[in-house]
């Protein structure tokens, strides 16, 4: 489906040769990982040979896993140590999360740098201490990151309302494994024209360590980018259209052509007459859509506006053609299902 955005219509669709967009980093910011809890111990150099695939470690608050084989072999190496070496290191370690240190609850053997006493100074002074104690909190932000991801990049349709209590472990109403049979689930996964692809929709933090650097390294994605639908740039092509490496990426995760087509690009990729040939072109009518807005960019239908609980019974049918659902139409962060 087009960007939200008024008269706008993504290029690749306006031009055989579409301009480059900015790739994204490879590295995600810190303020995009979730808070894990307590950090586990601290990376250690010299005790890189009891590391193996699982192992967590904190470096500067942040927790880093081990990967599955066959890179659990690189986080035995100093040379891999997290965040050293510029990239090197995520070949044997992901990033988790952003975790908080336990204070130590036994006194330092080291005294204070500044002595103690009890003499009284001869002449009071007027000027506060520089770090005065104080029983009430402050007001000034936590160093700790919110839970939810924050991103420059701005949706197409706000989100109805952000959550007032944000869990550590995000609830999942719509699996994103293999699904459990129930009645719910098989009437939704009937609608759609092609079978839903289990591991695109996982979280990040669900994928397996190959999964991820599969993601990362052939489809460029980074955890905001695959937490976030269609805002990836691999996302604005369709399969055809897609470099060697990317398409071998889809096919290691599991993806389809006509999957990646209709769950991610939603046909947004091709010209009208494309539309036509593929026989999609009648549900994007239904929603309100034509040729002439369509490729040329000159109007959208009110539609592009509307949550999915605005959208019209028949609306919502071509849709789900289309393999949008509710969570996808109002563009959710993967964490919020």
């Amino acid at each position: 489906m087009p960007l939200k955005m008024p008269g706008e219509i993504p290029t690749l669709r306006l031009s055989a040769h579409p301009t480059q967009m900015q790739q994204p980093t490879s590295s995600p910011s810190h303020e995009e990982l979730d808070l894990v809890g307590i950090c586990p111990d601290a990376y250690d150099a010299t005790k890189t040979s009891s590391y193996s695939a699982g192992s967590l470690v904190e470096v500067m608050q942040i927790v880093y896993k081990c990967q599955e084989y066959p890179y659990a072999h690189f986080c035995t190496l100093e040379s891999f140590a997290p965040q050293s070496n510029q990239s090197l290191w995520r070949d044997a370690w992901a990033e988790v999360g952003v975790c908080v240190r336990v204070p130590s609850l036994s006194p330092t053997d080291l005294p204070s740098s500044t002595p103690i006493t009890n003499k009284a100074t001869r002449t009071p002074t007027n000027l506060p201490s520089s770090a005065p104690i104080t029983i009430n909190p402050t007001r000034g932000p936590s160093e700790l990151p919110t839970f939810a991801p924050i991103t420059n990049k701005p949706t197409r349709r706000p989100t109805r309302r952000p959550s007032a209590n944000p869990s550590l472990s995000p609830t999942t109403h719509m699996p994103s494994g293999n699904p459990t049979p129930d009645q719910e689930w098989l009437e939704l996964v009937s609608k759609f024209p092609y079978t839903w692809p289990h591991r695109r929709f996982k979280y990040w933090i669900e994928l397996d360590g190959d999964d991820r650097l599969t993601a990362r390294k052939q489809l460029g994605y980074s955890r905001n980018t695959w937490n976030n639908l269609q805002t990836a740039v691999v996302e604005s092509k369709i399969f055809v259209d897609l470099e060697e490496s990317e398409q071998v990426g889809l096919n290691m995760l599991d993806i389809s052509a006509d999957q990646w087509d209709c769950f991610m690009n939603h046909y947004s990729g091709i010209y009208w007459e494309d539309l036509v040939k593929k026989d999609v072109a009648r549900y994007y009518e239904v929603l309100g859509w034509n040729q002439e807005w369509w490729d040329n960019g000159t109007g959208q239908p009110e539609t592009e506006d509307v949550y999915w609980d605005g959208l019209t019974p028949d609306q919502q049918e071509a849709a789900y053609k289309l393999c949008y659902f509710e969570k996808s139409w109002e563009w959710l962060e993967l964490s919020s299902w």
